[in-house]
């Protein structure tokens, strides 16, 4: 029996065995090695890391089906063949790799010690840290420094102002970005909308100012040619992301940890190695613009699809007929107070319009992994 290993349960992997046809986990050996037994919502982790949302996190033993093989194991590298974990070697005759990413700070000086939210787990430390911090009568443990206002950095700010100002708790959130204005994929109206319902929620914002170093309690920052230090005990780190470290230790030719993939989500110059690179570890480049895609659940989630669109054909051994390709439906953030800011089919939306489909969004993934009984979650 042909044996299909699944490493990771992000969006990509899960949308894979979620958009598969049902009779073919009988007829081939399906195996999923992750380092938690559950799927974590990464699109929902400033809410997490922020104490507005805790039920972010799904067993996989409830969404998939039996026939599935579960494996909770650190997965070390990936060799010819083979999947190296903590706990063992996993074959396999076809693998899909979907690991995700953590976090790249450009070494930028001190950085590599302070904490992030590109897992639940760093997002639980910091959620735990900040809670902590702001019951103290140390000044510097209430204020709170955000490092980068693309998605995740604004989202975590508007996520942290509602906790606080619902606890109503005296703290000072500031949010920092290189950038001419926040949330620099976004339109500079969309940017502007954000930054005023951030700033009447108590957010302090430094746009076009470069980050230089970070200190134990402090950031040093630069705007017009002057520096500035910003104080904080609670410094959190938003601005960048990589991909998994894993892909780096493997058998692949690596940009930033990231596999760059031609038109099958195959490594590039690994045809017939029965490997595909899916989600925040793959790179594709956009033809269109000559650079690569953005690592978003969304792609994860159409490259996902799309392998399991190909697969029963692979799998029966037949050649793949359709390529890959992506075209974004557009991006939601939120923001706070049951506001958000976006562009969707080319329109921008703003406030509870784009709050509610920021939430169909979310609601339509659980609907992927537990059908019907998402209405009641």
């Amino acid at each position: 029996m042909k044996k299909v290993v699944l490493a990771g349960a992000g969006f990509g992997c899960l949308s894979v065995l979620k958009s598969l046809p049902k009779s073919i986990f009988k007829d081939y050996s399906f195996t999923i090695v992750s380092d938690n037994p559950y799927h974590y919502q990464t699109t929902l982790l400033h809410q997490f890391a922020g104490n507005i949302n805790k039920k972010i996190i799904h067993p996989l033993s409830l969404m998939l089906p039996k026939e599935i093989n579960i494996i909770t194991s650190k997965i070390l590298s990936i060799q010819e063949n083979m999947l190296i974990t903590s706990d063992g070697e996993i074959s396999f005759d076809y693998l899909i790799v979907g690991l995700g990413s953590e976090k790249n700070t450009f070494n930028i000086s001190g950085f590599d010690e302070k904490p992030d939210i590109s897992n639940i787990h760093n997002a639980t430390l910091v959620s735990e840290s900040i809670k902590t911090n702001l019951k103290s009568n140390n000044k510097l443990d209430k204020n709170i420094i955000i490092c980068g206002a693309g998605l995740t950095g604004v989202e975590f700010a508007g996520s942290l102002s509602e906790y606080i100002n619902m606890n109503n708790i005296n703290a000072s959130i500031t949010l920092v970005e290189a950038f001419s204005h926040i949330l620099p994929p976004f339109s500079e109206d969309e940017a502007r909308y954000a930054k005023e319902v951030l700033k009447q929620s108590g957010v302090h914002i430094y746009e076009n100012s470069k980050i230089i170093k970070a200190t134990q309690n402090s950031i040093l920052i630069e705007n017009e040619n002057q520096t500035q230090e910003l104080l904080g005990t609670n410094i959190i780190w938003t601005a960048g992301v990589k991909g998994n470290a894993v892909v780096a230790k493997s058998i692949f030719e690596c940009q930033n940890n990231r596999v760059l993939i031609d038109e099958y989500c195959r490594p590039k110059n690994m045809e017939n190695s029965g490997i595909f690179v899916i989600g925040d570890c793959s790179l594709l480049i956009d033809e269109s613009t000559n650079r690569p895609y953005p690592p978003t659940a969304q792609f994860a989630q159409k490259q996902g699809e799309y392998i399991a669109s190909i697969l029963p054909d692979i799998l029966a051994g037949k050649s793949i007929q359709t390529k890959f390709s992506y075209l974004s439906k557009g991006s939601v953030c939120s923001l706070c107070n049951s506001k958000a800011v976006g562009n969707v089919g080319g329109k921008s939306i703003y406030g509870f319009k784009a709050h509610m489909i920021k939430k169909i969004i979310d609601k339509k993934w659980l609907f992927k992994l537990y059908g019907v009984k998402a209405l009641f979650m």
